[in-house]
């Protein structure tokens, strides 16, 4: 088994986070949808710093990480306009 087969599996395993992440994103939601509105701004910077460190934990650059997690949240925020609260 060479180092391309590892490296296969390691952006397969990547991937597994990154779908994992996205997955959770009507969990979260569901958590920020009742807060008030300084601590849901509190919580979904905290959120897109989590998605951003996420991403460059997983060797992503800094623009790619911040291009991802800036995706992630336009799906947050649009789950979070859609939520009843």
């Amino acid at each position: 088994m060479g180092t391309g087969s590892f490296q296969m599996k390691s952006k397969l395993k990547d991937g597994d986070v990154l779908e994992k992440a996205i997955g959770g994103i009507p969990r979260i939601a569901r958590i920020i949808v009742g807060m008030p509105p300084d601590e849901k701004r509190k919580a979904l910077d905290a959120v897109e710093y989590s998605y951003r460190r996420t991403a460059l934990e997983l060797d992503f650059s800094e623009g790619q990480a911040r291009g991802w997690a800036s995706v992630v949240m336009v799906s947050l925020r649009a789950k979070l306009q859609d939520s009843p609260g």
